[in-house]
């Protein structure tokens, strides 16, 4: 295998196995010292489960020093996913006035505030905020509408379909195969980043030799993300306008959106790629052979 990319496969269970992609185009004849598809399951014969995650790690030299970030670290207390839709719109408008309130001072969020920042769960699955019929949302509605922009709210609303953040359990499980693999870090993309969940979940070992970047096509959720990895190229836009050197990430880990609906690329317009497809596609030619 000579490209590697590491995504979640969606679906409502925490638990999900996570698929490993192989980048078969760049395979050649006589390449003995690449790992094939089969090769690679092999090499992690025993997952582990969910309650030995914690217990995992990755061994860094005796000594080393791991470096201060100023990107958030996710653990437990933040209790990400817990509540009611109620609740967690709630999260979601504290969130977007923290945002407002840091963007009009200019200033970075404190660690304090990136702890509210990051409780910030989007709209997936949450359409009856944007359902004016909704007598039962009513109030939550018209609270909506007056916080957000035209462009905002449309992006928001559009969202409801597929914005579903990781479970941080998936994430810490992705991890951990990663480690078992032997990855220790270097650059490391991130193409459908939400908020960074993937990027605030990363072991600090990995952490130590990584350079982050990562794209999110949503505007709330860029910006906090900024907030969340200010030592990240975080980019917003689509990732069909974010241009990057081809085979130049060693990792590309994310949870692509999916649907039936294609994105405009030149550059895939020929396989008339659906957009997950086309996020596993694109992330693939991006990683390096032997990445």
């Amino acid at each position: 295998m000579s490209g590697l990319a590491v995504e979640a496969e969606s679906g409502p269970s925490p638990a999900a196995t996570p698929k490993v992609k192989g980048n078969g185009r760049r395979r050649t004849r006589g390449d003995t010292g690449q790992l094939s598809f089969e090769d690679l399951l092999w090499a992690v014969p025993e997952a582990p489960s969910v309650v030995e995650l914690e217990s995992v790690s990755i061994p860094i030299a005796a000594g080393v020093e791991l470096p201060i970030t100023r990107n958030y670290r996710i653990t437990d207390k933040d209790r990400l996913g817990k509540g009611n839709q109620k609740a967690k719109f709630r999260d979601n408008i504290r969130a977007i006035e923290l945002l407002r309130k840091l963007e009009a001072e200019g200033r970075a969020a404190t660690n304090e505030e990136q702890a509210v920042l990051v409780k910030y769960s989007g709209w997936g699955g949450m359409p009856q905020a944007f359902d004016y019929v909704n007598s039962s949302w009513e109030k939550e509605y018209e609270e909506l509408e007056k916080l957000l922009t035209e462009e905002e709210y449309d992006s928001a609303r559009a969202s409801t379909l597929n914005a579903h953040y990781t479970s941080p359990d998936v994430i810490r499980f992705m991890y951990a195969v990663l480690g078992r693999m032997g990855f220790k870090g270097c650059r490391v993309l991130e193409p459908s980043l939400g908020i960074g969940y993937f990027l605030c979940l990363m072991p600090e070992e990995m952490i130590l030799n990584s350079r982050l970047s990562g794209i999110e096509l949503d505007s709330i959720s860029g910006r906090i993300a900024k907030q969340l990895c200010p030592d990240a190229d975080i980019r917003v836009m689509g990732f069909e306008n974010a241009r990057f050197p081809v085979n130049f990430f060693d990792l590309a880990v994310t949870n692509v959106p999916f649907g039936d609906y294609k994105l405009h690329d030149p550059l895939y317009r020929r396989h008339k790629f659906s957009i997950h497809e086309y996020f596993f596609a694109k992330s693939l030619d991006l990683v390096r052979p032997g990445g």
